[in-house]
């Protein structure tokens, strides 16, 4: 059976190790924002409201301390 070299296996490695933790960041940094963005889409559900800005003028400072 035809091995592959030890260089090929550890870029291969290497490029999966690096490509979860860059998923990982994206993935916590989405979370992040749409945990920050509930009480925003409970006003807007709740009072029918269509424009986020106003509303994240609104619960922005609570949000982000």
């Amino acid at each position: 059976m035809h091995e592959l070299p030890p260089a090929f296996l550890a870029f291969v490695v290497a490029f999966a190790v690096l490509l979860g933790l860059v998923s990982l960041i994206i993935g916590l940094i989405l979370f992040y924002i749409g945990s920050r963005l509930q009480l925003v889409l409970l006003e807007m559900v709740a009072t029918r409201f269509t424009f986020v800005g106003p509303l994240w003028s609104k619960y922005g400072s609570r949000t982000w301390r």
